[in-house]
């Protein structure tokens, strides 16, 4: 899973097998070492962590026993582990906004269920609303915000061919 960098620069974020359990890892740049490491017994797998606009937090898609992906986050100095999705869904790729207000991430819910397309969708942190923001025939995945927090680029699967595409929150 890919890795993701603080701000400043000077922690980094990535998920790695240890004793044959995935572990999520920061690493500081500066120190050249491993500054904390988590590890939760409920999830057997957990994939794309992502800072907090503050670096107080990370957020990243975590599966359980029943095989769903979830979305949680993680207080990065006490460990406190909260799950934000609850559902049979699979939710995937979290990006935290710079203002800390919101997660962007895709997932294969729908109006009608699972569609067995990723589609994109905001988590708004204050009350737990989850709003659509992409849809229709091939998959969008992978967003990133913009510094302003005022865009979405991602990846966007279409006919077999990924495209960037960018897209206004």
């Amino acid at each position: 899973e890919q890795p993701t960098l603080k701000d400043d620069l000077a922690g980094l974020a990535f998920v790695a097998k240890r004793q044959g359990q995935d572990n999520l890892y920061v690493w500081d740049l500066r120190l050249g070492r491993e500054v904390h490491r988590f590890e939760f017994a409920e999830l057997v797998a957990l994939a794309s962590p992502s800072f907090s606009h503050d670096g107080t937090g990370l957020v990243f898609s975590g599966t359980d026993q029943s095989g769903f992906a979830d979305l949680y986050t993680v207080e990065v100095q006490s460990g406190k582990l909260e799950q934000l999705t609850a559902d049979w869904y699979h939710d995937r790729d979290p990006a935290w906004s710079p203002d800390g207000q919101w997660i962007a991430f895709s997932s294969d819910r729908g109006e009608e269920g699972r569609q067995g397309r990723y589609h994109l969708f905001l988590w708004r942190l204050p009350d737990g609303r989850v709003l659509p923001l992409t849809g229709g025939e091939g998959s969008e995945i992978h967003p990133a915000w913009d510094p302003a927090g005022e865009r979405l680029a991602y990846c966007a699967e279409g006919g077999g061919i990924h495209n960037l595409q960018v897209a206004r929150v």
